[in-house]
């Protein structure tokens, strides 16, 4: 049981928090403009997540919570969003892919 595992339940929990964050952050803005640039944001920070090597947020905020079905289907906010975070936002997809175990994933590392 997790209970006899403190550590990996903490560290699970505060993958969820994350994860609930961004997305919620993300849907509670009503303005599409605003809503885009939160989205921007966050595709920036996961980028920094990539250079200061903490995968586990990457994981968390790309992986976990934009490419959520939630946030994908926000059609007309990911129209506005720029060539260049859609660029990025396609570099996390092919990172956190896990054909052939996670393999992109795994030369980062």
């Amino acid at each position: 049981p997790i209970a006899n595992y403190p550590s990996i339940h903490r560290c699970t929990e505060h993958f969820k928090k994350i994860t609930d964050m961004v997305m919620t952050m993300i849907l509670q803005c009503e303005p599409r403009d605003i809503r885009i640039k939160i989205l921007e944001h966050f595709i920036d920070i996961a980028h920094q997540c990539i250079l200061l090597r903490n995968f586990s947020a990457l994981f968390s905020i790309a992986f976990s919570a934009l490419a959520s079905a939630a946030i994908r289907n926000l059609s007309s906010t990911w129209q506005g969003v720029s060539p260049h975070h859609h660029h990025l936002f396609q570099q996390f997809l092919e990172i956190t892919n896990p054909a052939n175990n996670y393999k992109i994933f795994r030369k980062l590392v």
